[in-house]
């Protein structure tokens, strides 16, 4: 019985694919792209029926007649507009060549079960365990690098912010961080005096987390406020990398530079071209002049 319904979202293809957009469009004009989702699918998302049952709908298809159709009920505020008058966030993509990366954590035998398994029962569970472990291996290779880095930017008063898809992940950055902070004070940088350091991810306890974020706001400010962001560890969701980058493109900010490190010949190269495959549909549907680039980034092309 509504006469007017307007829905807002900042990202409307946050996975990059256009079965995101079916519950969007139905809610706002119902009926308008069918009754049903698995038209929707057939026509938009290249969907086939999958080798275990159910529909495959990860693909995208006639999405220029999808932007055609959609343009009556959308109205896109680009990148330019709605950032203008925000500090520059420049991202880069850096790719360590298997030289300057370190020898991975002694995770083969973690891989080879977690890869087992999801062969044996193909649940999505399993394949996600799979997969976080290859991530985790891959993203041990960078401690030289990634280290270096956040030292050489506190050691210039800035501050620095490290982002990654893991739990476990988290909690071994921050080790590694805080053992390599704690050497340099003993060799008498930052005036003697331990950095604050702080970590934390949904497994932490409530309590603690609180605490962190005030103290994290007595003294930096906020994340807008960081010189140096970096991505150990990709998201394969387009919407979680714009997630996670704006946490820093907010007024009061200054412009930060965001660096994603990739391994060479390692799952980073798989993940980069899923998250670059994604962008793909983004850029056809969308302006999104913030992905220009992007995908040819994480490709390893420029």
């Amino acid at each position: 019985s509504l006469k007017l319904r307007i829905g807002l979202t900042a990202t409307p293809l946050d996975d990059g694919r256009p079965r995101r957009l079916w519950s969007q469009l139905d809610l706002l004009s119902p009926g308008t792209f069918g009754m049903g989702y698995r038209r929707f699918a057939y026509r938009y998302c290249a969907a086939h029926e999958g080798e275990y049952g159910g529909l495959v709908d990860t693909g995208s298809s006639n999405i220029e007649e999808l932007k055609a159709r959609a343009s009556f009920l959308i109205q896109e505020v680009t990148h330019t507009e709605s950032h203008g008058q925000l500090p520059a966030t420049r991202v880069q993509v850096v790719w360590l060549d298997p030289s300057d990366q370190n020898r991975p954590a002694a995770m083969k035998r973690v891989i080879a079960a977690a890869e087992k398994q999801a062969l044996k029962t193909h649940s999505e569970e399993d394949k996600m365990r799979a997969l976080e472990a290859n991530l985790m291996e891959a993203s041990s290779r960078k401690r030289k690098y990634v280290v270096e880095e956040v030292l050489e930017g506190l050691r210039g008063k800035g501050k620095v912010v490290l982002f990654t898809a893991r739990r476990q992940d988290c909690e071994d950055w921050a080790s590694r961080i805080t053992k390599a902070l704690q050497k340099e004070v003993k060799r008498g940088n930052f005036r003697n005096k331990m950095p604050d350091v702080w970590w934390g991810h949904g497994g932490t306890d409530d309590r603690e987390r609180e605490e962190m974020v005030v103290s994290f706001r007595k003294s930096v400010d906020g994340l807008q406020t960081a010189d140096l962001a970096m991505f150990t560890m990709l998201p394969w969701r387009p919407g979680d990398f714009e997630q996670w980058k704006g946490r820093f493109d907010r007024l009061g900010g200054r412009p930060t530079l965001l660096k994603v490190v990739l391994a060479k010949r390692t799952y980073d190269e798989k993940i980069s071209g899923i998250l670059a495959e994604k962008i793909g549909p983004i850029r056809q549907f969308l302006a999104a002049e913030q992905h220009e680039g992007l995908d040819d980034q994480l490709k390893g092309i420029a």
